[in-house]
């Protein structure tokens, strides 16, 4: 496959299947961070970003919060305060 920049893709299946993978592993680590526990989107980006690079905050925080959503959506968390700042628990 030709992307719009960077190198051709040989294994279009295999480069899905990683990125699946990552966003599975993602997912597993925002609910752990959340288990049991409120916390704000903020307090959990080092449990699950290890490193966050100057500039980049809004972007962690974002990432944080889409994976939060799919999770509420899936019933495996909930909102426990709106805020702000807004507290969020896994079970």
């Amino acid at each position: 496959m030709f992307t719009g920049h960077g190198e051709y893709i040989r294994d279009v299946q295999g480069l899905i299947s990683t990125y699946k993978r990552h966003h599975r592993e993602r997912m597993d680590l925002v609910w752990k961070a959340l288990h049991n526990r409120a916390r704000t989107l903020y307090e959990i980006i080092g449990d699950v970003i290890q490193e966050v690079p100057d500039g980049d905050m809004f972007l962690a925080i974002s990432e944080i919060l889409v994976h939060v959503e799919i999770l509420l959506e899936e019933e495996r968390a909930e909102l426990v305060d709106p805020g702000p700042p807004a507290l969020y628990r896994s079970w």
